[in-house]
């Protein structure tokens, strides 16, 4: 989608999705594969402690 006269700090003429795409590969974090696995890990763990504790509550009622 061109709009004209949208123009970037640099003078060049973008379409808005190009501009939006730029900011947002800068901004991006790239993980390891490592990271991701211990990110997962983590998540994995906090839902099985939560589901155990809320299990654990119900049946102690």
């Amino acid at each position: 989608m061109r709009m004209p006269g949208l123009k970037d700090r640099t003078g060049s003429e973008n379409s808005v999705e190009e501009i939006l795409d730029e900011k947002l590969n800068k901004s991006k974090k790239k993980l390891k594969p490592l990271e991701k696995n211990i990110i997962n890990i983590l998540l994995w763990a906090t839902g099985f402690v939560a589901a155990f504790y809320i299990i654990f509550e119900l049946l102690t009622e």
